[in-house]
């Protein structure tokens, strides 16, 4: 996928162009556009923890509605 989106001109079929068009790679990483037109970045395992790990020491550190993060 990412030869693809980095190089256009590659030869691959009608059905994979299809499921690419969401896709764009922006500042050396991969995002797809979410439903809501939003850019979603895909994150590798350590940026992941990083992220959850920030996020929950941060101000989202105690919440009360747990099924709503889920």
């Amino acid at each position: 996928m990412v030869d693809y989106l980095q190089n256009l001109c590659l030869q691959v079929d009608q059905k994979t162009k299809y499921k690419y068009v969401n896709y764009v790679i922006l500042a050396n990483g991969l995002c797809k556009r979410g439903v809501d037109g939003v850019w979603l970045k895909y994150l590798g395992e350590s940026e992941a923890y990083i992220a959850l790990v920030e996020t929950h020491e941060g101000i989202c550190g105690s919440y009360q509605a747990s099924e709503k993060m889920k």
